[in-house]
């Protein structure tokens, strides 16, 4: 049986016959777990230099450097699937960031909303949880966690330069979405059908609906994929009212299941659905 080849990020600039010094925090791994030998095989890689099978050079305490010889991949893609969610328990963060970075997410947004419980957030940490998902999903880059900010601002400054979905739940009558029937019509962006007279369950919310929400889902529905992508998860309780109304007006709203879910479960069911169709 042939050994696994272990897969390491590396920040810094690949080229042909380079040695380059592996991240302190593989040493004991590579060492005392796998065993690794000089002249044994790894793979290093980053989105900017591509992937590379390298041989050890060097074995020591405190150092293992390796010589970069065969590129193997590069990285070639304008496809932005960004995660936006308000701040839940560490513990369940920490499972959002692992999963999505294994199945796409570029960019995560941490966000405060009305009932958000919670406020900081430890970024250094999810970056390490990252990277390593990165790894172990052979994905070419790591995913950007952003700084936290205000559910408001992030939809002000975002809502016209990415296409923005957020799962609303407890909203009568709203149409539960299907990503891959709905959006995929011969090769192009079909959009979920919104029945505009009983999508909604108050006049107010009615009226933002036929004058913003229905511009909004002309100006995409077009034959031209849009790659800069994303979708917005509430915090444990939802959103506030005022935030369903800000986010009817300016995002497209979607339904994922009959049930309620978790922040957790619908951060990676937003990002399975957006993903099976758009990451190829």
């Amino acid at each position: 049986m042939s050994r696994h080849i272990p897969r390491i990020y590396y920040e810094n600039n690949i080229n042909s016959n380079n040695e380059i010094i592996l991240p302190e925090r593989w040493n004991n791994h590579l060492i005392k777990v796998l065993r690794i030998k000089v002249n044994d095989e790894i793979i290093i890689y980053n989105e900017k230099y591509g992937e590379w099978i390298c041989s050890i050079l060097l074995i020591n305490k405190n150092k293992i450097s390796v010589k970069s010889n065969t590129l193997l991949r590069v990285f070639n893609n304008n496809i932005k699937l960004h995660l936006a969610f308000c701040l839940i328990k560490y513990d369940n963060i920490k499972l959002i960031i692992e999963k999505c970075t294994e199945l796409g997410i570029t960019d995560f947004y941490p966000l405060i909303s009305d009932y958000t419980q919670y406020s900081k957030l430890n970024i250094e940490k999810l970056n390490t949880i990252a990277i390593q998902a990165s790894e172990q999903s052979e994905r070419l880059d790591v995913p950007i966690i952003h700084k936290i900010q205000n559910i408001n601002n992030f939809i002000n400054t975002f809502y016209s330069s990415i296409k923005l979905y957020s799962a609303i739940e407890r909203v009568a009558n709203l149409n539960r979405m299907t990503v891959l029937s709905e959006f995929v019509q011969d090769n192009t962006i079909n959009l979920h059908k919104i029945n505009s007279e009983n999508y909604l369950n108050t006049n107010t919310e009615k009226k933002i609906l036929e004058t913003d929400q229905i511009n909004l889902l002309k100006t995409h529905n077009t034959s031209k994929i849009d790659y800069n992508i994303g979708c917005i998860v509430g915090p444990e309780g939802g959103f506030s009212q005022k935030e369903k109304n800000l986010l009817i007006s300016k995002t497209i709203p979607i339904n994922l299941s009959k049930n309620i879910l978790r922040t957790e479960t619908a951060c990676i069911c937003c990002t399975v659905l957006l993903a099976s169709y758009y990451i190829r």
